[in-house]
């Protein structure tokens, strides 16, 4: 299962609008730069440096635009 956390309005939007075009199903779980939310231990632990996306695959996490899109181009 593919989880992704992203930031509405953000760059993160990119791998959110490729994983509806390619069909795959996965969980979004959008995450507010103005709540802090990026710097809350449960994500640090996902992405230490806190930026957005965030993409999980099977527990394991992908993080960076274009890493994500190669992820997926290749998937």
């Amino acid at each position: 299962m593919l989880t992704l956390y992203f930031a509405p309005g953000s760059s993160s939007m990119a791998p959110h609008i490729a994983l509806h075009e390619i069909g795959v199903p996965f969980e979004a779980r959008p995450i507010s730069f103005h709540n802090k939310e990026n710097r809350s231990a449960e994500y640090l632990a996902l992405n230490p440096e806190g930026k957005m996306p965030t993409l999980l695959i099977d527990g394991r996490s992908l993080t960076e635009v274009a890493g994500i899109l190669y992820y997926l181009a290749r998937r």
